[in-house]
């Protein structure tokens, strides 16, 4: 149940809850900010004037999205989704 508040369209809730959901996500977006500028120094591309709060914010956005899809949709289970995911960085091309 926790899961399905946190993901939830915030649109509904109350200000309260909605102010405290985008103060996560924030914090969540800028503990993934060195995540995302380490793995783009290990791609064999022209990265550097990527943004990488967007990158981060971009990240938090599609888990989030994915989060959404395996609560909702049986055919997407959790398992899946960590497959295909792990499949995706796999074929990144590192240096």
């Amino acid at each position: 149940m926790t899961w399905r508040v946190a993901l939830g369209r915030p649109e509904s809730a109350p200000k309260a809850l909605q102010k405290a959901v985008a103060r996560r996500r924030a914090d969540l977006a800028a503990r993934l900010r060195p995540l995302v500028a380490r793995g783009l120094e290990g791609l064999d591309a022209p990265v550097e004037d990527l943004d990488v709060d967007l990158l981060a914010r971009l990240l938090l956005t599609v888990g989030e999205e994915l989060g959404r899809i395996a609560l909702d949709d049986p055919e997407f289970p959790p398992a899946r989704l960590v497959d295909e995911g792990r499949r995706f960085l796999d074929v990144l091309p590192w240096r």
